[in-house]
This record gives C-alpha cells, sequence and structure tokens, in this order.
C-alpha cells in the first residue's frame, strides 16, 4: 500500500472497545489527521482488509469495512447497518493501521 501511515506506530494503534451499535473505536484520535485532509486520500487497514473512510455512517456499502471520525473524536471503523465485530471479527485490542496517501496520488 502507498502512502504514509500517520504518525503511530501500528504496536500501540488499536481498538479500544466496541460500542452498543458494533462500530469499533480506535485510540487514534483525529486531530493526528493532517490539516485539510480529503476523505478520499485516507484508507484504514485490519488484517489485510483495506477500508475508505467516509463522512457519515450511511455513504459506506453493505458490508464494506469503513471508517470515519466518531462521536468521541476517535477515528471509528464501522460496517453500514452492520456490526464491525461480527463481519470482520474485530475486537478491543487488535491492531489498525491508517495511512494517508499523498495529496492527489491514488492508493495503489
Amino acid at each position: 500500500m502507498k502512502g504514509v501511515i500517520l504518525g503511530i506506530s501500528p504496536d500501540i494503534t488499536i481498538v479500544l472497545y466496541l460500542d452498543r451499535f458494533g462500530n469499533a473505536a480506535t485510540n487514534i484520535e483525529e486531530t493526528l489527521l493532517p490539516p485539510n485532509t480529503v476523505l478520499n486520500n485516507l484508507r484504514v487497514v485490519f488484517k489485510g482488509r483495506r477500508g475508505g473512510f467516509k463522512s457519515c455512517y450511511a455513504e459506506g456499502a453493505h458490508g464494506e469495512l469503513c471508517a470515519l471520525g466518531g462521536s468521541a473524536r476517535r477515528i471509528e471503523l464501522f460496517v453500514n447497518q452492520g456490526d464491525v465485530g461480527d463481519v470482520f471479527g474485530i475486537k478491543p485490542g487488535d491492531r489498525v493501521e491508517v495511512y494517508c496517501s499523498p495529496c492527489g496520488q491514488a492508493d495503489r
């Protein structure tokens, strides 16, 4: 995957908990995203599965791994109308990677 992993070690980028809606809150704070970041330049990776960032839950396709900034100001992994833990086996303590592709370059 091309792009720069945000300034966080994958060893400490973890899922903190799954909320009652089936979303996985991470310890990655939204403030770690580069200023003026375009959502299309961000990717999340969990156990080799890539997902894109969305501006709201409804933008995610059914069964697709997605991420967004949650209400706790942390990045959350989610599945539209699903439970990310059930669909992808995500659980507290799992490692997550967040990539930011250079501006204007597509992820490959």
